[in-house]
């Protein structure tokens, strides 16, 4: 038996673009229809994935008579956020006839956990999920302490889904909340012509003479950090930088100017300054980039 978690970053899934839903199945043993209390179960575990998601989220299990029934509906901020990250919920099967294997339930989300995203990066030791999961985290605060709540609670119902056929034994193993999925920004790159009016305003410009520097916005992923910076060439510059990031870095928006226009940029955004040339995507700086036109015009 399968529930079928379709991931939304749209307003309406029949209006969405390919590279905007994500699916992903999760394998149930035939036997949990026979439970008394299967859909409470199921209704309880589709909310609490919902709430570690900040896009819309739909349902759909033939068994329960389900057709793509929303669960969480998006609004219009979360709206703009694409999903490149995916939190990962693992599970082993301890005791089974068949050869011991592992069940993995992964929820896409843009909703950073209230912890550092540092603390889980470089524990995927040789591409392996069943021991990066296994990294235990404390919580100090009263967000983390709930947040930490949910995925418990998550996990629980997981495993009782999971162990409902008495010839199954299901364990948790953990979780993982940052593990960068390629295949879904690939998804997204095929299909992606947003800005490719912004490609080729670069290439004129970097070819024009008049337009020796350039002030340039660039961000990782779709919802990460922004940097600021001024170069004859920003093109070049991307993929410098790209050498030593661990996401995918794209330009949002090229314009006239130098060193002074930067400097104007960061004292204007000083307040959602990350670290040196680094701002968050505050939607304030979103929209002004997005206002912004090649001759620096908002």
């Amino acid at each position: 038996m399968r529930l079928t978690f379709l991931f939304v970053n749209a307003p309406k899934l029949d209006t969405a673009q390919p590279s905007s839903v994500y699916r992903t199945v999760f394998d149930l043993p035939d036997a949990v229809l026979s439970t008394d209390d299967f859909r409470q179960q199921c209704d309880k575990l589709c909310h609490l994935i919902a709430s570690l998601t900040c896009v819309s989220l739909y349902v759909t299990c033939r068994a329960l008579g389900w057709n793509k029934v929303l669960i969480k509906p998006l609004s219009q901020v979360e709206r703009r956020r694409a999903v490149w990250n995916a939190t990962i919920f693992g599970f082993e099967q301890t005791h089974s006839t068949d050869s011991p294997r592992g069940r993995y339930l992964k929820i896409p989300f843009s909703i950073s956990p209230p912890f550092a995203l540092a603390s889980f990066r470089k524990t995927r030791s040789q591409g392996s999920i069943r021991r990066a999961v296994r990294q235990s985290l404390t919580p100090y605060t009263e967000e983390q302490e709930e947040y930490l709540g949910d995925v418990s609670l998550l996990a629980e119902i997981c495993l009782t889904l999971l162990n409902c056929d008495e010839t199954q034994s299901w364990a948790y193993v953990g979780f993982h909340p940052d593990r960068f999925d390629v295949s879904l920004y690939r998804q997204f790159a095929k299909h992606e012509d947003l800005h490719q009016s912004t490609w080729v305003s670069l290439k004129e410009a970097v070819e024009d003479e008049s337009a020796a520097t350039l002030v340039y916005f660039i961000q990782q992923g779709e919802n990460g950090p922004i940097k600021i910076g001024y170069s004859s060439n920003p093109a070049k510059r991307l993929q410098t930088l790209s050498t030593a990031s661990p996401y995918p870095l794209r330009i949002l928006k090229v314009v006239a100017g130098g060193k002074t226009l930067e400097q104007e940029f960061h004292a204007r955004f000083m307040s959602c300054q990350l670290e040196g040339e680094w701002f968050a995507p505050d939607d304030t700086l979103l929209d002004f980039i997005a206002g912004l036109d090649e001759n620096h015009t908002a």
